[in-house]
């Protein structure tokens, strides 16, 4: 979204089309000309950096331009110093240069594509449930991308060059775009059942991580409606009866069998947040702190309870559980949860919308 807005402005001589095409150029030469990387190689030992080479993006793919930025900018010194000797004149000859705006535009588009890469790659899985982390990740992100716009714009200054006012404008203008189509989309799932349900049914998260994520009361009990609605007109058993909470010895093996068979899902993970309280938090904790939060949760106000609740708020399982071992260990305790669990967890985040 934000690469799409940039685009359309691709032919201008100034702002971060110009400079995203400009570096696009360079790297192109680059790769295609042996005596520009090996001039390339040469000005890197001279600046002691270790050699990488420069990746040239492919412009459909947002994430490949965040490669492409981020090996530019680790590659800085040695690439100021090419374009700056450039043996063969034909960066001079295309007229082609990158200046410390250009760097300071490429480093602030990094910083914007950064945002969505734990997200993306997250839901981008294949081994692991992706759908039950979709609206944490997504309020992450928003809130993320909400706080990089507000920082650009208290930091702004009306002193500023014409030239800088402008590329500042094109560039947080998109962003701040981006971020009200995220809140279109996030303000979609009051409509959908879907990623709050799959959300609950990770026995690591349950009820509790919107607690966590600072949800107000209102929007915590809307969901655990919809959770039952869902359970009682698809999953619920025809028989009433007590949970079974199974021995002590065998919940415990249960834990810890769950826990030592874990994914790795790679970096730490992702929100979408809706209130203040929400961002404040996020910048006082770590993702996986803020998500998972303790394990405990509250006592039960009541001894009876129906199946549905005694799940919900029991103990979340270990943040390093596998939630498809887990379930199945539990799924004698909870069938018709296991059930649900079967369906939903089998659901990619990618195809939801």
């Amino acid at each position: 979204m934000v690469l799409e807005g940039w685009e359309e402005s691709r032919n201008d001589e100034i702002g971060p089309a110009a400079t995203l095409s400009r570096l696009r150029r360079i790297i192109a030469k680059i790769r295609s000309s042996t005596t520009l990387w090996e001039a390339l190689k040469t000005e890197a030992q001279a600046v002691k950096l270790d050699w990488l080479a420069p990746i040239l993006d492919v412009r459909v793919r947002w994430n490949s331009t965040h490669k492409m930025i981020e090996r530019a900018l680790k590659l800085r010194p040695a690439l100021d110093r090419l374009l700056t000797f450039d043996p063969s004149h034909a960066f001079q000859r295309a007229n082609l240069t990158l200046n410390s705006s250009d760097w300071i535009v490429l480093a602030k588009l990094g910083d914007i594509l950064h945002v969505f890469i734990q997200g993306t790659t997250f839901a981008s899985g294949s081994t692991y449930p992706t759908l039950t982390m979709q609206l944490p990740y997504y309020q992450f992100t928003q809130n993320k991308l909400y706080r990089l716009i507000q920082g650009e714009r208290e930091n702004f200054s009306p002193g500023d060059s014409e030239l800088d006012a402008r590329t500042s404008r094109l560039l947080w203008g998109e962003a701040d775009e981006t971020y009200k189509k995220l809140n279109l989309y996030w303000q979609k799932t009051d409509n959908h059942s879907g990623q709050a349900v799959a959300t609950m049914l990770d026995p690591r998260m349950r009820l509790k991580v919107f607690e966590n994520l600072h949800w107000e009361p209102e929007w915590i009990d809307d969901v655990k409606q919809k959770f039952h609605r869902v359970y009682d007109n698809y999953y619920a058993s025809k028989e009433t009866s007590q949970p079974d909470a199974g021995s002590e010895v065998d919940m415990l093996e249960a834990d810890r069998v769950a826990s030592a068979i874990h994914l790795q899902v790679g970096p730490e993970r992702p929100t979408t947040g809706s209130s203040s309280s929400a961002r404040q938090a996020e910048e006082e904790v770590g993702f996986e702190d803020l998500v998972f939060g303790p394990l405990e949760s509250p006592p039960h106000q009541s001894q009876m309870c129906s199946l549905v609740d005694f799940y919900l708020e029991e103990d979340c399982a270990d943040h390093r559980a596998d939630p498809v071992v887990w379930w199945k260990l539990h799924a004698h305790r909870f069938p018709s949860h296991a059930l649900m669990a079967r369906d939903y967890l089998s659901v990619p985040a990618t195809r939801y919308f």
